[in-house]
């Protein structure tokens, strides 16, 4: 791996700065997707993105259900759209639908983390699987396959990674490792995880379309 996307952990909350040193350190080959607080001001914004900012995350697991059509969200997210960043959203299925539909009309770029989180015992029947299946002709939806662990395992990873290519190009999908595997250390290395995403698309121009093509089409030239 030449290059590479970091994303804020949870634990840290808004206190980007252990990630954005990182970046300092490695300005051309690592970009960051950081976590803020909605009424963040434009300056703050700038001086991010001069630090390497590309996106935000909102990591809502467990946490009461927001509504992105209300508040300060519509006019962050709009500017957010303005600087071509985008927003990652990680949240189980069944909410998805509501969290996504309104950064759909306000045109952000999107990415959704851990294959959206279906559910694990019956995931190709999930509503809101078959929901972000839909994004796919839609244009400025990315979905991470990712974190198999957390939904179901490989095997339905794998699953889950073909329906998608059916309704996404590879350009739209995203490999992450998930590391450090927070509450699934035991079970996985990076290395696994790469290996699982090798047994999934066996085909290697898909995977580089997805490990390359894909990164560059969200985040621009990384």
């Amino acid at each position: 791996m030449g290059r590479g996307l970091l994303i804020q952990p949870s634990f840290l909350g808004t206190d980007n700065a252990l990630m954005l040193d990182a970046v300092r350190r490695y300005p051309h080959r690592l970009k960051a997707v950081v976590v803020l607080d909605p009424d963040v001001p434009d300056d703050r914004l700038d001086q991010l993105a001069a630090q390497g900012a590309v996106g935000v995350r909102y990591n809502l697991i467990g946490l009461p259900l927001v509504d992105f059509a209300q508040g300060p969200y519509p006019a962050l997210h709009r500017r957010l759209a303005e600087r071509g960043w985008h927003v990652e959203v990680h949240r189980e299925s069944r909410d998805l639908p509501k969290l996504l539909a309104p950064l759909v009309e306000q045109g952000v770029r999107i990415a959704v983390d851990h294959f959206g989180r279906p559910d694990p015992g019956a995931p190709l029947e999930d509503p809101a699987f078959k929901f972000l299946l839909g994004l796919g002709a839609q244009g400025k939806t990315w979905i991470k396959i990712s974190g198999a662990y957390r939904c179901g395992g490989d095997a339905i990873a794998t699953t889950l990674t073909n329906r998608l290519l059916e309704a996404y190009p590879p350009e739209r999908l995203l490999w992450g490792s998930d590391w450090p595997h927070t509450q699934h250390e035991s079970l996985v290395t990076y290395g696994s995880t790469h290996a699982l995403f090798e047994r999934s698309i066996p085909d290697t121009a898909t995977r580089q379309r997805i490990l390359e093509d894909a990164p560059a089409a969200l985040l621009g030239e990384i």
